[in-house]
């Protein structure tokens, strides 16, 4: 059969199978770029995280061995109640001030979420949507158009 004999159902079979490998491929890019750019963002919260960790090793110390030290020195020129409220003070400070330099850096970094790729993807939906609406054939045509971050295994197989 040639293309004017054939069917309208299967013109429309066959523009609905495109249409579903096309959303497909959008699909799958669009999650590697989410993938892509939340990696992005956790590696870059790292260093605030180490501070963070460092803060929870310093609390340790400050009631586990280095407490034990400190109270047998201050104990020399104070009463031991005394010298146990000094030594906490000292490492609970020094506890809280890397912790509030850990949330400081965390506070200025990013939300872990792909935002971006979020916002690109609703503005393409958008698009697309006021394409289909307008009646334009060429709604199918925006979405084949968009390849980057695809990878070969993304393509439509024959």
């Amino acid at each position: 059969m040639t293309e004017q004999q054939q069917s309208p159902q299967a013109g429309i079979a066959g523009a609905l199978t495109d249409l579903s490998e096309q959303t497909r491929i959008l699909v799958r890019g669009e999650i590697g770029a989410a993938q892509r750019e939340t990696w992005g963002k956790l590696k870059a919260t790292a260093p605030a995280l180490g501070l963070l960790g460092g803060a929870g090793v310093l609390g340790l110390a400050a009631s586990a061995s280095a407490y034990r030290a400190s109270l047998r020195l201050l104990e020399r020129w104070l009463p031991p109640s005394g010298a146990a409220l000094v030594a906490t003070a000292v490492y609970g400070s020094g506890a809280a001030a890397v912790g509030a330099i850990g949330l400081q850096q965390l506070r200025t970094l990013p939300m872990p979420f792909p935002a971006e790729t979020m916002a690109e993807t609703g503005a393409l939906v958008e698009e697309t949507a006021a394409e289909v609406r307008r009646g334009a054939g060429g709604a199918s045509e925006g979405l084949a158009g968009r390849s980057e971050g695809l990878m070969p295994s993304d393509l439509p197989r024959p």
